[in-house]
Order: structure tokens, then C-alpha cells, then sequence
């Protein structure tokens, strides 16, 4: 699991651990892959484990500077942070509602990101990593992003766009 992730699934039994101990090798032939007893042992296996062995890890997106703090629309600047990798192509950045149409990811920390027109005053600018979906699920979804999330509202995150056109 430290190696190679865990999917956490919701299938109502608390703390199930289950797994696939075979695969198909390139002969069409199934593999044993490790020993199903691993999981099911109660004494040494993973169902040995407590919730207090792990960690949860926060890969939420997290802005924490910019290049410049102030900067009229069209001009490209740099916004730090972390947890930027994990949208999987689908990477977003707000300036207040206005979704930013260029985004060019640079590393985890760092994305570029033209200003967009029709944004003044000082904003949030929050990084989304993940997709929105407009389908509603009030009964169990707090929010509609379907990724990592979208960075919270922070001090560190506010941005003036100041008034007027770049050519």
C-alpha cells in the first residue's frame, strides 16, 4: 500500500480489506501474485491493522504565492503552491468566478496562468484539480468535484486585477 496506493470503496462492512491475489500474465495464463492469506489472517495479515495505522494524506491544491500580486488581464504570471500534479489533466484555475482559459502546468509547486478578461478588483484565485460535475448529489456529496479539490480561501490566495486592457 505505501508502494503502490491504496483505492479506498465504500461497501458498508467497516474496515474491509480485500484484494485480487491473481492476474493474467501476456500468455493469457493466471498468475498467483501473493498469497490471499496476506489479507485474510487475522493474526498477520492485513486484517490485523487498525484504522490508527494509517495516514490520510491531503493532495487537496494549496495556493500559497504569486509571482506578482497585481497584474492587469492578458499578462501571464506564476502561482505557487502544492499539490498541483494530481488533476490529471484537468487543472483549473478561478480568478473569483472567472475560469482562467490559459493554464500551463510547470511542476507540483508552480503553474502559469494568463489573466482572464472580465476580472477587477483584488480575488480569490483558487487551483481546482479534478472535474466539476453539474449533476446534483445532495444526499451524500458535499461538493462536485470529482479530483483532488479545489484550493480553500486563504489570505495568501488574494489577487488584484487591475482595471484595464493588455495588447
Amino acid at each position: 500500500m505505501k508502494d503502490y496506493g491504496l483505492i479506498v470503496v465504500d461497501n458498508a462492512a467497516n474496515f474491509f480489506v480485500s484484494g485480487a491475489s491473481d492476474s493474467m500474465d501476456v500468455n493469457n495464463q493466471i498468475t498467483l501474485t501473493w498469497n490471499n492469506d496476506d489479507i485474510q489472517d487475522e493474526f498477520r495479515g492485513l486484517k490485523n491493522l487498525k484504522f490508527s495505522d494509517f495516514e490520510a494524506v491531503d493532495l487537496t491544491p494549496r495556493v500559497t504565492g504569486f509571482s506578482t500580486n497585481r497584474a492587469m488581464p492578458g499578462a501571464t504570471i506564476t502561482i505557487f503552491g502544492k499539490n498541483f500534479s494530481g488533476a490529471a489533466g484537468s487543472l483549473a484555475v478561478y480568478f473569483g468566478a472567472v475560469r482562467a482559459s490559459t493554464v500551463t502546468y510547470v511542476d507540483d509547486r508552480h503553474i502559469r496562468v494568463v489573466i482572464p478578461r472580465g476580472v477587477t478588483g483584488t480575488v480569490h484565485v483558487r487551483v481546482q484539480a479534478g472535474r466539476s460535475s453539474a449533476i446534483a448529489a445532495t444526499e451524500n456529496v458535499k461538493g462536485t468535484v470529482f479530483g483532488y479539490g479545489i484550493s480553500s480561501l486563504t489570505a495568501a490566495d488574494l489577487f488584484t486585477v487591475l482595471f484595464g486592457r493588455r495588447f
